[in-house]
């Protein structure tokens, strides 16, 4: 294989990512400056108390901010998030550089 045909494949598969992203993006049921908001919220929390292993800040949160509980928990979960620490680990860990550079 000559360097053109192994560009040409990283070109191919940078492609497939980037609408891979852009996909997941559009099903994210809040916008990146309230996720931002919830890994910050979460960060504060979690440092002086720990994690009691639920979703407890993380609904707290959801609620304050009147988003839509179900999808949003669902969403967390579809990455892991099933308590806040997981949220941290798991969710902030696939978005975090994403929503950290708006």
């Amino acid at each position: 294989m000559d360097k053109a045909e192994k560009q040409r494949r990283r070109d191919v598969v940078r492609a497939i990512a980037s609408r891979e992203q852009a996909e997941a993006e559009v099903q994210m049921p809040v916008a990146k400056s309230v996720l931002k908001e919830l890994f910050d919220h979460l960060d504060e929390k979690l440092k002086d108390r720990g994690c009691d292993h639920t979703l407890l800040h993380s609904l707290a949160f959801i609620r304050h901010h009147e988003l839509p509980e179900d999808s949003f928990l669902t969403w967390l979960g579809k990455y892991g998030g099933y308590c806040d620490c997981e949220v941290l680990a798991n969710v902030e860990g696939k978005w975090g550089e994403i929503v950290g550079s708006i």
